[in-house]
């Protein structure tokens, strides 16, 4: 498998994010400073897909901790 320079997985992630999936999420994320914004959420999703990190340090206790987990 071919590995991404940073600025390419970027613009995979920002291409591509508009597709993730967040309707498992209940209730639904809104940007109200608690949380990431479900447009945050999208593109984190993607960064991790795109790059398979072997690790991931989150330091997060909630939605993006379980958004992660999933991806």
């Amino acid at each position: 498998m071919k590995t991404l320079q940073p600025n390419d997985a970027i613009e995979q992630a920002l291409s591509e994010a508009a597709q993730v999936d967040l309707s498992w999420i209940k209730p639904p994320p809104v940007a109200d400073g608690w949380t990431l914004a479900p447009d945050a959420l999208r593109f984190v999703t993607r960064m991790v897909e795109v790059l398979r990190p072997r690790h991931i340090l989150e330091l997060g206790s909630g939605l993006s901790t379980r958004l992660l987990s999933r991806a």
